[in-house]
């Protein structure tokens, strides 16, 4: 068994979406429908952790969506 020391931890699934970063009416589009269901779904849980923030999600053709900050 070799041990590294260098090697540098991913970052959360969840950073892979600006939620942190967005303004109340800021939104982004989700092409793909399975990446649309992803990103729908770490929306609700970025907010349920963080109760400060509220999305809302909506399809806008059968295969993307967009994600609105609410609150």
């Amino acid at each position: 068994m070799i041990l590294d020391q260098r090697v540098v931890i991913p970052e959360h699934p969840l950073s892979i979406y600006p939620f942190r970063e967005m303004q109340v009416g800021e939104s982004f589009l989700v092409e793909g429908r399975i990446c649309f269901e992803r990103a729908k779904q770490a929306a609700y849980v970025f907010a349920h952790r963080y109760p400060e923030y509220k999305f809302s999600c909506r399809k806008v053709t059968q295969t993307s969506g967009r994600i609105w900050r609410i609150k």
